[in-house]
């Protein structure tokens, strides 16, 4: 099996939430399974921000499902969703 870019969005739950910190935990998370290739905030709305992280990481079978369950225990982190995912 090949290697995998995935982008996911990650939502605060507030706008208040310290998105400095946030894109600490989520490089963290994302290291432990492969090389994060970029993290980025986006504006939604009302001074409300996503962010995106895009890791690189091996194909193997319940990866996306383990990251986004380990991104959705952080206590900041209203939801998460993949946004895009493609071989390399």
């Amino acid at each position: 099996m090949g290697d995998v870019a995935v982008t996911f969005r990650v939502m605060p739950n507030d706008t208040n939430v310290d998105l400095a910190k946030l894109t600490k935990d989520l490089s963290a998370i994302g290291a432990k399974v492969g090389k994060v290739a970029g993290v980025e905030e986006t504006p939604i709305a009302f001074g409300l921000k996503a962010v995106h992280i895009r890791i690189i990481m091996k194909d193997a079978e319940g990866m996306i499902d383990k990251i986004e369950g380990d991104i959705s225990a952080l206590p900041t982190v209203q939801s998460i969703e993949t946004v895009d995912m493609s071989l390399i």
